[in-house]
């Protein structure tokens, strides 16, 4: 992929997208959206949090979340930094969160509201040092918040903060004047960059290491096989499917990764997502067989 070796990596390949699309948009969430340019000026202030709390070269980070901007940012930041994440379904029970938890040997976790009971039930059992709490609509407009709250639309957990419970949008407000370079950092294309959970049809779930160079590789396939009917940078692309699930990620990363726009819906709502389709001009729709049932 050439003498860069930091194009060989899933951050790199997305540093360069976003330099060459930086004023493009990228994601799309709820009527508000980012361009390539904040994307990553988000993901480096993140990136730079977590480099201040701890976080290192392949530590194991949970993202315990619905298909959010808080999802792409926090896992770009994490691959930013050569740590692990981990994603798993946020309607995962304690008992699954306990065991992928111990079984990856996670120390952060970045979790909805809505589950915090269920991380803080486990905490002390698992091998987490610290707890990341969002919402589904943290990052949108005040106004937008307000009336979410005022006709009940948008659902609330409750969650307490204390030592090693942090919110993320306070950690987004934070500089990164001390990030290295990541050029400084050395992540190769053969470095650890994900671990994935099986569903367990054969036993308890079973952790599966993708490097840099796997997922790049199966990202930039999937989106080759529409380049012929949509060039790369010119898609819109309705998420569908979780980015939980190693093919929604190939789905929403490749076009990121690409120049195309994601539009991501937190849930799954036919009328909701038919409205983004005709209203956003969609090209491609990706989900999973009931739905087009």
């Amino acid at each position: 992929m050439g003498a860069d070796k930091s194009i060989d990596t899933v951050y790199g390949y997305f540093e360069r997208a976003a330099q060459s699309s930086s004023d493009k948009q990228v994601l799309v969430y709820l009527g508000k959206s980012w361009s390539y340019a904040q994307l990553k000026e988000l993901i480096e202030r993140f990136a730079g949090s977590l480099h201040v709390l701890g976080v290192r070269k392949y530590d194991k980070a949970v993202l315990y979340l619905y298909n959010t901007p808080q999802w792409v940012i926090a896992w770009l930041a994490l691959m930013r930094l050569g740590a692990v994440p981990v994603p798993i379904s946020p309607i995962y029970t304690p008992v699954d969160l306990k065991y992928m938890i111990n079984d990856s040997g996670a120390e952060t976790i970045i979790c909805m509201d809505t589950n915090f009971g269920y991380v803080e039930e486990v905490f002390h059992e698992t091998s987490l040092k610290r707890i990341i709490i969002t919402t589904l609509v943290e990052l949108l407009p005040s106004w937008k918040r307000l009336l979410g709250k005022i006709f009940n639309r948008v659902p609330g957990g409750k969650y307490s903060l204390g030592e090693n419970i942090y919110l993320f949008k306070r950690l987004l407000g934070k500089g990164h004047h001390s990030l290295p370079s990541y050029r400084e950092l050395g992540i190769k294309g053969e470095d650890l960059a994900e671990m994935l959970y099986t569903g367990g049809t054969t036993g308890f779930p079973k952790g599966v290491p993708f490097s840099n160079i796997n997922l790049l590789s199966s990202f930039l396939m999937q989106r080759s096989m529409s380049e012929p009917v949509i060039p790369k940078g010119e898609d819109v692309l309705v998420q569908g499917a979780p980015l939980f699930h190693v093919l929604g990620q190939a789905m929403a990363m490749g076009g990121i990764l690409t120049g195309d726009t994601c539009i991501l819906l937190p849930k799954m709502d036919l009328d909701g997502l038919l409205d983004h389709v005709q209203r956003y001009k969609a090209k491609t729709i990706f989900g999973v067989p009931a739905l087009y049932r």
